[in-house]
């Protein structure tokens, strides 16, 4: 009785051992992102006249076969003679064991045929931060500008590309969340950049930590939060003193700007002044020959230089025969000729 049970049982694994055989598999494995697998699985596509649907080719990740959990294709092709199916697998440790297999479980009807690989997944190093960010302008309206050193290629730690960044938020009370994204086209070999947000809708008078991550390409591209800084927002009561000093600022600076405005003016009059008075003074005092007829400033002389005398009446001097006399300039400016105006004749 027990002799014919063992031959039962031998004939049932030639049996499997044919069956396995019946399919040619092919698996890959392309590298990932930590805790991510892209399987696929290549399978003769028609053996003896019967052709394989894309849900007749599974695969089952896990310790064992029997433990193993069945996963669904997630795209399916046409490769040749082979039917190619892929699957995303997440939560996948180094250890696990993939099965692939046509038809279904051993422990079901049907045919079954398994190809199984203990593959060594290669993984992606995610992108660390070296430093956290730095705290910016903090505005009276609740919002605080953080900024960072971008990811650096063959510096800092892991792989690229980087393609974004995400930005934590968290107060005493809350757990992290993220508050915004930002997009990055910085490439391999591309140079530091400083990134830059704005976080809004802060409270007042709260104290915050914030932190920055890269994100490679990919899923599960994440890499770890990078040292956190803290920020306190103001109080309402220093709100309101920075505006009040916002606003005494504002006032003495256009004080200033129109005192300036002022002072210009007035240095133009006195300057405008003192211009016209030694525009007087040119004038008044005949500089460098200023009375030379040829010079340009010189001026004719008031008619003084002739001199008219009307003599009338000399009696206090003996003379009674003259009636009238007049003395007139000659050739000779300091020579007086005395003229008889009832004869004509000079003396």
């Amino acid at each position: 009785m027990v002799g014919r049970k063992r031959n039962r049982t031998m004939m049932q694994i030639l049996e499997m051992k044919i069956v396995l055989a019946y399919y040619n598999f092919h698996l890959t494995t392309p590298r990932t992102n930590p805790g991510f697998a892209n399987v696929y699985c290549a399978v003769d596509v028609e053996i003896e006249g019967e052709t394989l649907s894309p849900d007749n080719v599974t695969i089952s990740i896990g310790q064992n076969l029997s433990s193993s959990k069945p996963i669904s294709f997630s795209s399916t092709n046409l490769d040749g003679e082979f039917r190619n199916n892929s699957f995303l697998l997440d939560n996948v440790n180094e250890d696990d064991r993939i099965f692939c297999y046509a038809g279904e479980l051993p422990d079901k009807d049907g045919s079954f045929s398994l190809a199984t690989f203990s593959p060594v997944l290669d993984f992606y190093a995610l992108p660390e931060l070296p430093s956290g960010p730095t705290v910016g302008e903090i505005s009276t309206s609740s919002s605080v500008t953080v900024s960072w050193s971008s990811w650096i290629p063959f510096l800092d730690s892991g792989d690229g590309p980087v393609v974004g960044y995400l930005i934590y938020q968290q107060t005493k009370e809350e757990e992290w969340t993220v508050v915004g994204s930002i997009d990055s086209s910085a490439g391999e070999g591309d140079l530091q950049r400083i990134m830059e947000f704005v976080l809004t809708e802060l409270e007042l008078g709260t104290e915050y930590n914030v932190s920055v991550s890269a994100v490679r390409e990919g899923l599960g591209g994440e890499g770890p939060r990078s040292p956190l800084v803290t920020v306190t927002t103001p109080t309402l009561e220093s709100r309101h003193l920075k505006e009040n000093t916002a606003v005494w600022m504002m006032v003495l600076l256009v004080i200033s700007f129109l005192g300036n405005i002022i002072l210009a003016i007035a240095m133009v009059i006195l300057c405008k002044r003192k211009q016209k008075k030694e525009d007087m003074t040119r004038v008044r005092v005949d500089p460098g020959g200023a009375g030379d007829p040829q010079n340009h400033d010189y001026e004719l002389p008031q008619p003084s230089a002739v001199r008219q005398h009307a003599y009338q009446g000399f009696r206090g001097m003996g003379i009674s025969n003259i009636q009238e006399g007049v003395y007139s300039d000659i050739d000779d400016p300091e020579k007086l000729e005395y003229v008889d105006m009832s004869s004509g004749v000079r003396k």
